[in-house]
């Protein structure tokens, strides 16, 4: 079994990162103020997130609608593997 706090706090650490949000798989840039997130073992900033506003969220339930048809038409299998792919998995 890992201990989860020990893995934690044996992260290297590095200089907090910002994390784009992906609206029709393109990073959007915020202008705006951003959260930061923290190793729980140690409270060290580990990246931050930008805080969107208004227009971000409209651009991204827009491209999510226009997605859907075909997402929704895409075979159940076909979808996992998409989606596996996209995060590293084969």
């Amino acid at each position: 079994m890992v201990n989860s706090a020990r893995f934690w706090k044996e992260l290297p650490t590095m200089p907090p990162t910002t994390t784009p949000h992906l609206i029709q798989g393109r990073p959007e840039a915020a202008d705006g103020p951003t959260r930061t997130n923290s190793n729980p073992a140690t409270g060290e900033p580990v990246s931050a997130a930008p805080l969107e506003d208004v227009r971000a969220a409209d651009a991204a339930v827009a491209a999510a609608r226009a997605a859907f048809p075909a997402w929704a038409a895409t075979p159940v299998g076909d979808r996992i593997t998409q989606f596996g792919t996209s995060h590293g998995y084969r």
